[in-house]
């Protein structure tokens, strides 16, 4: 659904679904902006920000976070780890498109 939205939007989207695929990727692609998945599979959500800020070429880009509702992590907690911004699941398009938008 995010990739339809961004795509819709003229955004070129290059997507992982492992989360030790997302330095590799985050490396040779060289995004402008990335969104990860807190709950990502064999990373932890804090770590994948970490790990991403620790290349010069990726330590400037804003990251934004997907969490559930039902997270029991802080916008705090997000920040620290090195989260730019934070959408909540289900994620509305509109709010997609504004937070993406604003942080380009």
């Amino acid at each position: 659904m995010l990739r339809s939205i961004l795509d819709g939007c003229g955004y070129e989207v290059a997507e992982v679904v492992d989360g030790f695929e997302i330095l590799k990727c985050a490396v040779a692609f060289k995004p402008h902006l990335m969104i990860l998945d807190f709950q990502t599979s064999r990373l932890d959500g804090c770590a994948a920000p970490i790990l991403l800020r620790k290349q010069p070429v990726l330590e400037k880009i804003p990251v934004i976070a997907l969490i559930a509702a039902a997270s029991e992590i802080s916008a705090d907690q997000i920040a620290a780890a090195g989260f730019t911004a934070h959408l909540v699941k289900p994620i509305s398009p509109d709010r997609l498109r504004h937070c993406v938008a604003r942080l380009l």
